[in-house]
């Protein structure tokens, strides 16, 4: 095999990803799923859509067959490649938007470790990620939060106090009024004697 110069591994890696992307829109799990190591010794797998890490090829085609209904889509935003082994494997790590059922967006992370087994270039490392919110946002959602939350206590204490004053103009409205105390004067000509 021929050195390839890093162009043309990022040429490779572009096709490599086509075909992985290709192989989601055709909804075909066993096509996605051909495209990743059978040997267990190498697959390590971690989904964006699953907690697990999967390391069997059989764990691998289940989660495809469960994604692939959502009609997912990628398309990379950033990326690099790196490659190993006189060009035998590479590394391709970046960005990717996962479009599902060309309604929702989802921005990932992404690392896929592709190796030449023969003449076929198979995924033996697969991580995605959802991409963490930038302080930015948190601070906006932050911001948010604290409004909602002051706009929800406003509206509380204004309908406590309504509830107060209903309940005032009931409970004036239901007694009789109270008698006004008796009133006694007394007066005294002389002071009293003390002792």
């Amino acid at each position: 095999m021929p050195i390839l110069s890093l162009d043309d591994m990022k040429k490779k890696a572009t096709e490599n990803f086509k075909s992985w992307n290709d192989a989601l829109l055709s909804k075909d799990p066993k096509r996605v799923f051909a495209l990743y190591t059978t040997n267990t010794a190498e697959l390590s797998f971690l989904p964006t859509d699953s907690p697990d890490h999967i390391k069997t090829s059989p764990l691998t085609e289940d989660y495809f067959k469960e994604f692939v209904k959502k009609n997912p889509s990628g398309t990379i935003t950033d990326e690099v490649v790196q490659y190993f082994d006189t060009c035998k494997a590479y590394l391709h790590t970046g960005k990717y938007t996962i479009t599902m059922d060309a309604k929702s967006e989802l921005s990932a992370r992404f690392s896929y470790m592709w190796k030449l087994f023969g003449k076929e270039w198979k995924i033996t490392h697969h991580h995605s990620s959802v991409t963490p919110p930038s302080a930015a946002s948190d601070a906006t959602r932050g911001m948010q939060k604290y409004i909602a939350r002051l706009a929800i206590s406003t509206v509380a204490i204004a309908a406590l106090a309504a509830v107060a004053a209903m309940a005032a103009a009931a409970l004036s409205a239901s007694k009789p009024a109270a008698p006004k105390p008796a009133t006694s004067t007394v007066t005294y000509s002389v002071c009293p004697k003390l002792n």
